[in-house]
């Protein structure tokens, strides 16, 4: 494969800023002190684009090869932001008002960033759909369908044939019998010779048709049964908390909490086809034993109750869908989008200040990130095992419904 490398790289950035002004004034108007806060923070809004170039892709697709790259992107962005409104005041015993005025935003900058557990259950569940699928959608069955119609083509010929002979054998037999009485054997010999010939045409059509048919069973059972397939699985997660505490100007207290959401998909692409061992077993209409283990894993006591805790029972379908099957993977795609949400509350409490005449003001920012990764792996790895960490109470309720059927099947006995 001949690659060439490129990138593209979109720099970017915006400002946050505070534009916070702070007076303090005497019971006769005058100001006494003058504080401000203009400082400012940077949010990332780059892109980037990282990939090959395959300039021989057109004849690779032509020899039905993977002309797939692998490809690198992200995109951040600062989709909204909702400065807080500072608006707080406070009078003194003395007759002194301070006052706090502006807006700020600087501490909304916390960046986007992915949750990768979420990457690595959606990668799990997409690897296991993929097995799955060829196990639920495996052209097993077709191929055992396909063999089926070839034994009845050569089957049907047959069976005409051995009625031709049977026939022709009845027609010999009362021939030789009328001339055996006659004792002429050159009239036996010619009727026997035109009998034969008229039977004979016949059977060479019959013959040509049970060549033909073991013919194509032979290639059914040497040729490679190829499967495309396209799987794709997505999920969603959320996350909130505190972010801090923030007093510009050493006045009203701004406190930051965050709100994330994430959202994560998997696509899966490539071709699988079923091993040429299986084809023959399946031709003889009987199983492999990599059938039977996930099998006994199901028979076994309570390995339903394991399975709602730890991924075991699809590891091994998984194992066995590819003893069965050579996998080749063209493309393993991954897309994650990030959302980091930060809301800002003015409250009004500081250890030396504690009753605001005024306070006003809220605000938030949204800050966005998009990545896209782009693999291709030589073969299609197993799932990885993981502890299924979404416990709910249907799902309880269905445990708790599982163990008392368990516990009725048995007590179950048969009655004579």
């Amino acid at each position: 494969m001949s690659l060439e490398s490129y990138s593209k790289y979109q720099p970017s950035s915006i400002d946050l800023r505070n534009s916070i002004v702070y007076t303090l004034t005497s019971r006769y108007g005058d100001v006494v002190e003058t504080a401000s806060d203009t400082s400012s923070s940077s949010v990332d809004t780059s892109s980037r684009l990282d990939g090959f170039k395959n300039s021989a892709y057109a004849s690779q697709i032509s020899k039905g090869a993977n002309a797939t790259t692998p490809l690198d992107a992200y995109d951040r962005q600062l989709l909204v932001v909702d400065p807080a409104v500072i608006d707080a005041e406070i009078g003194y015993p003395d007759g002194s008002i301070a006052r706090w005025k502006g807006s700020w935003s600087t501490g909304l900058n916390r960046p986007a960033a992915h949750d990768l557990s979420l990457l690595d259950t959606v990668t799990n569940k997409a690897i296991t759909k993929v097995y799955t699928r060829l196990s639920s959608d495996s052209k097993l069955l077709q191929v055992l369908g396909e063999l089926g119609e070839t034994i009845h083509l050569i089957r049907q010929p047959c069976l005409l044939f051995r009625y031709g002979v049977s026939d022709y054998l009845k027609v010999a037999e009362t021939i030789r019998k009328r001339w055996a009485k006659a004792r002429n054997v050159a009239a036996y010999g010619r009727e026997i010779s035109e009998l034969w010939l008229t039977y004979s045409f016949g059977w060479k059509p019959l013959m040509m048709d049970i060549n033909a048919g073991i013919a194509a069973f032979q290639r059914q059972l040497q040729s490679d049964v190829y499967q495309n397939f396209r799987v794709s699985y997505s999920d969603k997660s959320a996350s909130s908390g505190f972010v801090g505490n923030f007093s510009p100007t050493t006045g009203p207290i701004v406190h930051v909490t965050f709100n994330d959401e994430y959202e994560c998909g998997v696509v899966i692409a490539g071709k699988a086809r079923i091993k040429l061992s299986v084809n023959k077993q399946v031709a003889q209409f009987s199983g492999t034993l990599p059938d039977f283990i996930p099998a006994a894993w199901e028979l076994a006591p309570w390995s339903f109750l394991i399975d709602y805790f730890i991924n075991i029972g699809d590891i091994l379908e998984c194992w066995a869908v590819a003893q069965n099957h050579d996998v080749s993977v063209s493309s393993i795609t991954s897309r994650q989008i990030s959302k980091a949400t930060s809301k800002a509350d003015v409250r009004g409490y500081t250890p030396q200040l504690s009753n605001y005449s005024k306070l006003t003001g809220s605000g938030s920012a949204t800050l966005y990130l998009k990545t896209i990764t782009r693999r291709v792996p030589s073969s299609l790895p197993f799932p990885s095992l993981s502890k299924n960490a979404h416990w709910t109470v249907p799902r309880a309720l269905n445990v708790l419904a599982l163990i008392t059927l368990r516990k009725a099947d048995s007590k179950f006995s048969l009655r004579e």
